[in-house]
């Protein structure tokens, strides 16, 4: 996962990222976080990495934890930005997996999102005509 310069704000805001890590095998993880300027890592309900809110430049943390292949570990994690730059990167390692950036595929989300706060408006070609925008008639 990385994150780099997200397009939210130039300075002072929070993100939250939310996701399900489901590993490939079953070893001890040690996970790196790389954050600029504090970020909370939560994975299966327990805070394994805290520095939110502490404003630092680039704060390094690494911690390790036993994982089983294929299983599904909640994962949170919350990034607070002050000024300059931002970003966050999750790295993770174990005694057969080098060092490396976590490949999207052992990503998951559990919910399927139903609703947005925003409101969204299709407008079909000219011409075409239907109630469902994904698939107008002509």
């Amino acid at each position: 996962m990385n994150w780099v310069s997200l397009p939210v704000g130039d300075d002072y805001y929070t993100a939250k990222f939310q996701s399900t890590l489901r590993p490939p095998n079953t070893e001890t993880y040690t996970f790196y976080v790389y954050q600029d300027n504090g970020a909370r890592t939560i994975i299966d309900g327990v805070i394994r990495a805290d520095h939110y809110g502490d404003g630092g430049i680039v704060i390094t943390d690494s911690f390790s934890m036993p994982m089983n292949a294929g299983q599904s570990y909640p994962l949170v994690i919350y990034l607070y930005e002050t000024w300059g730059a931002s970003s966050i990167k999750l790295y993770w390692s174990t005694p057969t997996i080098p060092m490396q950036m976590i490949p999207k595929d052992y990503f998951f989300y559990t919910k399927k999102v139903v609703s947005s706060p925003y409101q969204i408006t299709v407008n079909c070609p000219y011409g075409y005509t239907g109630s469902d925008p994904s698939s107008p008639t002509k």
